[in-house]
């Protein structure tokens, strides 16, 4: 469940952007913690240590162990946007366990004006944005009238919990196992991770309304996918 906490409205915005191809030793090289399937999959313990994030950049995002809030890092400053909306700066043996970051070096700056809304802020950054193959950090600074934070709940190991109902009831855990599988995938063992499902979206408008969305439904099956929850599937 997600909590959404108070809203907020930018009003002069001033953006730094930085392309990262991590090619040139010049260049910003950025570093990734996990893949995003590895929280589609349930491994939601931490990995690397905030310590260890600062060492590798100072501008990014990412979550906390057992997704106990949303992390922010900047300026270096590592930041935990938790459920209740409370904002805290934990500690350097904290561990997380997806996150990206860079050491943020500007390429261009550039100042907007009279943004109302996230919605509209959103539609006018990728009008600054050359190349929309390449990874691009983007840090922006304003006067917020509000602020809008959004995390959910810290989690524990679903298919831990699973098991142990099962276990409670008298199965031993052999059984237990089986019958918790038919529910919750073991970690790594979702359809994301063994490589039978893919989420693709679009930063700019609906998926299903693009040119890109069109040729997939043509072709998808010529390399073994097919579109699986389409907008009229309906409960079996």
């Amino acid at each position: 469940m997600k909590k959404h906490v108070s809203v907020f409205s930018l009003l002069t915005v001033t953006i730094c952007c930085a392309a990262l191809c991590g090619c040139a030793a010049a260049q910003p090289r950025i570093t990734q913690v996990a893949i995003i399937d590895t929280l589609l999959g349930g491994m939601y313990d931490g990995s690397a240590t905030v310590g260890q994030l600062k060492s590798w950049g100072d501008l990014g995002i990412g979550t906390m162990h057992r997704l106990d809030g949303e992390m922010l890092v900047v300026d270096g400053v590592v930041y935990q946007v938790k459920y209740d909306g409370s904002v805290n700066r934990p500690g350097d043996s904290e561990t997380i366990p997806f996150a990206t970051v860079v050491n943020f070096i500007p390429s261009k700056r550039i100042q907007l004006k009279d943004i109302k809304s996230f919605k509209e802020f959103e539609k006018q950054i990728p009008r600054y944005i050359a190349n929309r193959n390449v990874p691009v950090a983007v840090r922006f600074t304003g006067k917020f009238s509000f602020m809008h934070t959004r995390s959910v709940e810290r989690q524990k190991k679903n298919f831990e919990r699973k098991l142990k109902y099962y276990m409670d009831q008298g199965y031993d855990k052999t059984t237990a196992t089986q019958k918790a599988s038919m529910i919750i995938f073991l970690p790594g063992a979702s359809e994301h991770n063994a490589g039978l499902a893919m989420d693709i979206i679009s930063l700019d408008t609906d998926f299903d309304q693009t040119k890109e969305f069109r040729w997939l439904n043509e072709h998808a099956a010529d390399y073994g996918f097919i579109l699986r929850y389409g907008k009229n599937k309906v409960s079996i």
